[in-house]
């Protein structure tokens, strides 16, 4: 164990030699046996007798050099900070995964592992844990991964996947007006503006979470959403089109909930209708994408219970439109089905 140790201290030298031979030992030990590998570097990040510089050199990512020891390297710091920081026994870790994000000198392959070891520690830990200048750092790591300069693209998706688990910690950000309007614009930014499906699909489950953790934000937020999950649904994407319609369907989860245990709420659904439902209803034009259409269905059904009779005009204006007797089978189809929404409805009250 304590060969890591040697050769982690001679990887942060500042002579370039002991440097090079150093981060060489490092990788010829990785090669070699990556188990013992792993088990040593775990031991060095959990031993607190071992100088701070050789600890931090591992959560500064010096040896991500492939995704997989991303992965296990990453969840090796989240497993010893799971343990160390509700103790507050490792106060640099949040500055100095910070610091990898900001320092423009840091490639893209480690902000990838920053990003991604936030992530797992954040899903190891409770926003209780953290002092709030550290939940800063997490957060502010994140948004520096999804600025407009930085142009790596598996960056980006893990700065969205990252916050996706961050989200928990985030309470007191959400109740600054300024940074839960910025948080939000960044989300719904990177959901409309993204060319790669895989981060959008990923800005789509952090807007999904966010309904369940901070709904009473999100009126605030309402014209921005439907012009982003109108781009989403009506995109070529289907799994970014299902995240999108799975955000609306959980609004309506929380209205219902709420209105059960007869507790005001925003209208979100309500104030949406104009937009939400005649989009969802041209969605079930879309049988190519059987997911999609089936998903717009579940969603139509739990507005019909949201808001009641609130959607008939948008319903019957819809079947006006596609008419019954309409030689396509899919608007028949969809016009049919949005009628006997109506009666099914009303035919229960």
């Amino acid at each position: 164990m304590e060969m890591i140790h040697e050769f982690l201290v001679a990887a942060l030298s500042a002579d370039a030699l002991v440097r090079t031979g150093g981060e060489g030992s490092l990788r010829q030990f990785q090669e070699q046996d990556l188990p013992l590998f792993l088990l040593s570097l775990s031991s060095e990040l959990a031993n607190d007798d071992k100088p701070l510089e050789s600890r931090g050199l591992a959560d500064q990512g010096s040896i991500a050099s492939n995704s997989w020891l991303i992965f296990l390297g990453g969840k090796v710091i989240a497993k010893v900070a799971s343990i160390d920081i509700p103790l507050k026994q490792w106060p640099q870790l949040f500055k100095s995964l910070l610091s990898n994000m900001t320092d423009q000198a840091s490639p893209a392959t480690l902000k990838q592992s920053t990003l991604e070891t936030l992530g797992y520690v954040c899903e190891e830990i409770s926003h209780d844990d953290l002092e709030q200048d550290e939940a800063n750092s997490v957060l502010l790591a994140i948004v520096y991964g999804t600025l407009q300069f930085e142009t790596n693209t598996q960056v980006h998706l893990a700065a969205m996947k990252a916050l996706l688990h961050a989200l928990d910690i985030a309470h007191v950000t959400f109740d600054d007006e300024t940074h839960r309007n910025y948080i939000m614009k960044m989300v719904l930014e990177t959901a409309i503006m993204s060319h790669e499906a895989e981060i959008m699909h990923a800005a789509c489950e952090c807007l999904v979470s966010i309904v369940s953790m901070y709904y009473e934000v999100l009126d605030l937020h309402i014209g921005g959403i439907c012009r982003h999950t109108s781009h989403a649904i009506n995109g070529n994407q289907e799994s970014v089109a299902l995240q999108a319609v799975d955000f609306w369907s959980s609004i309506c989860h929380v209205e219902i909930q709420e209105f059960e245990n007869r507790h005001p709420h925003s209208d979100i659904i309500k104030r949406a209708l104009p937009h939400l439902v005649p989009m969802l209803l041209e969605t079930l034009l879309k049988q190519d994408q059987g997911r999609l259409s089936m998903a717009a269905r579940t969603c139509l059904d739990l507005i019909k219970t949201t808001v009641g009779a609130d959607m008939v005009p948008f319903v019957t204006t819809f079947v006006q439109a596609k008419k019954i007797t309409e030689p396509h089978w899919t608007s028949r189809e969809a016009a049919t089905y949005a009628l006997a929404s109506i009666l099914e409805r009303f035919a229960r009250l």
